[in-house]
């Protein structure tokens, strides 16, 4: 709770190990509760950037991949809106094609988010903040 609080107050004042959680929980939580596509019409998604990057520190890359597929599908190859509506305003002009694509990934990702919750966690005890 104390790293969401400093985020939401502050993000840029998270530290590494901070930021690497705050970001791969994102990703984490929106697959497990909605889909991979809940990450960008919610918030979270401003940082997708920083996820990526912390998601391959890592060593998540097919997920990274993944992420940056969505970003592809759905904005068109431009860059993520950190604005929620302007993101949601990219969802709701998904074409079936674009949809059908986006569903594949979620299949993936779907098998792949406890792995990458489990790195998280190993992550986290090698640096000492978990036990």
């Amino acid at each position: 709770c104390k790293v969401v609080d400093k985020a939401m107050k502050d993000y840029q004042s998270l530290s590494r190990i901070e930021r690497v959680w705050f970001n791969s929980r994102a990703v984490i939580d929106a697959t497990n509760n909605g889909g991979l596509i809940s990450y960008y019409y919610n918030s979270g998604t401003e940082n997708v950037y920083d996820a990526i990057e912390d998601i391959e520190l890592l060593g998540k890359e097919r997920i990274v991949e993944i992420i940056k597929e969505f970003n592809r599908i759905i904005f068109l190859e431009l860059k993520v809106p950190t604005d929620i509506y302007e993101r949601n305003k990219f969802i709701e002009n998904l074409t079936e094609n674009a949809d059908d694509k986006l569903q594949d990934l979620e299949s993936e990702i779907s098998l792949l988010i406890d792995d990458l919750e489990n790195q998280l966690n190993i992550f986290l005890t090698e640096e000492k903040i978990l036990d």
